[in-house]
């Protein structure tokens, strides 16, 4: 929801700040000021300014709403890309160094499919107002999976400390989480491709049923990793005992 709020607010912003409502207005309001010592005239004509600006405003919104729209949504993800994909670039740098390929696998697939997610939106394929519906969810199950792979490169880390029965259970615990995260990326990727099949033509109720999927998988998602760390936090107490 946070991600969508700001998406809302700068959208609204775009529609009433630019340079197009910001000259008039800078305008109206400068002899709004000098009215006070030059006289009437100039505050009506200030005054005559910020309605204008208003208005071009308020044209925004009903003629220009989905240019607008689109254009913000680039310029946010093109800054939030640009920092996303360097933290992931370093994360995929870590998982080559952990012998397992199945985990920088999923991070890759993880990154591909929900950036032709943000590909269909910038071209149109789907409708923005169904791309906003349903974005919150899908970056929410995306940072858990990102989150995960974080963990399980975590545990692996630590469980080249030890040896015997804790490092196996690390191992395990390990290989549980990477199975999530392959099950996630997995109905992640088929509710994208199903968004993308609904295209424009996305109605509300198609939507919410797509939303209650990502909803079940994400509750289900952090299910498993509260399981997971207690697992884990329960392994390395123990082994702690006998320091």
């Amino acid at each position: 929801e946070s991600i969508m709020n700001e998406l809302r607010k700068k959208i609204i912003t775009d529609l009433f700040i630019s340079p197009m409502t910001i000259v008039p207005a800078t305008i109206g309001g400068s002899l709004m000021l000098l009215s006070l010592v030059a006289g009437f005239i100039y505050g009506f004509v200030g005054f005559c300014f910020l309605l204008i600006s208003f208005g071009i405003g308020i044209n925004n919104c009903l003629f220009n709403y989905d240019k607008i729209s689109k254009q913000t949504i680039e310029k946010i993800e093109k800054e939030k890309q640009i920092e996303r994909n360097n933290k992931l670039d370093e994360l995929d740098v870590k998982l080559s160094s952990d012998r397992d390929p199945r985990d920088q696998k999923a991070l890759r697939d993880l990154r591909a499919i929900y950036d032709s997610f943000m590909e269909d939106i910038k071209a149109g394929k789907i409708t923005i107002a169904a791309g906003l519906s349903i974005r919150s969810q899908i970056d929410e199950v995306f940072n858990q999976c990102v989150q995960q792979l974080e963990f399980q490169y975590e545990l692996w880390v630590k469980s080249k400390k030890f040896n015997g029965k804790l490092k196996d259970d690390l191992l395990k615990q390990k290989n549980n989480i990477l199975d999530e995260v392959e099950k996630n990326v997995f109905n992640l990727t088929d509710v994208i491709s199903e968004v993308g099949n609904l295209g424009v033509k996305a109605k509300s109720n198609q939507l919410s049923l797509l939303k209650d999927r990502l909803n079940i998988q994400l509750n289900a998602a952090k299910e498993a990793e509260k399981i997971i760390t207690d697992a884990t936090g329960d392994s390395l107490n123990r082994f702690s005992e006998y320091q």
